[in-house]
């Protein structure tokens, strides 16, 4: 996953997109597959202007703490991960996947 959280201040919203689009594409060629993209909402807005750049191709996982996921941004339609709070009773923080276990086990491995 590329975890975008970081501040970019300074950065257009062309510069971020295209940092984004290398590592995309420079992980696909390398792997065959497209990573994950973390983000919250409003990051998402905030340094690529609200892009849909990648919404064909890579899983969204999205950081939108609370009682649901709120809405999808990026022209994605829906997201594939979502990290409903930084907190878990077994360490870490709290995530759930959009899909059936067999469905995660395909992403998981790739085919």
């Amino acid at each position: 996953a590329l975890d975008l959280e970081v501040s970019l201040s300074g950065w257009s919203h062309a510069e971020v997109v295209n940092w984004i689009s290398d590592f995309v594409n420079t992980y696909h060629a390398k792997t065959s597959r497209y990573p994950v993209l973390y983000f919250s909402p409003s990051w998402w807005e905030t340094y690529t202007g609200n892009s849909a750049a990648f919404s064909k191709t890579c899983p969204l996982w999205l950081a939108a703490w609370g009682s649901s996921a709120g809405p999808v941004v990026g022209d994605w339609a829906t997201w594939t991960f979502w990290q409903n709070a930084d907190t878990n009773p077994n360490g870490g923080d709290s995530d759930e996947f959009n899909g059936a276990f067999d469905r995660l086990q395909v992403l998981a491995k790739g085919s």
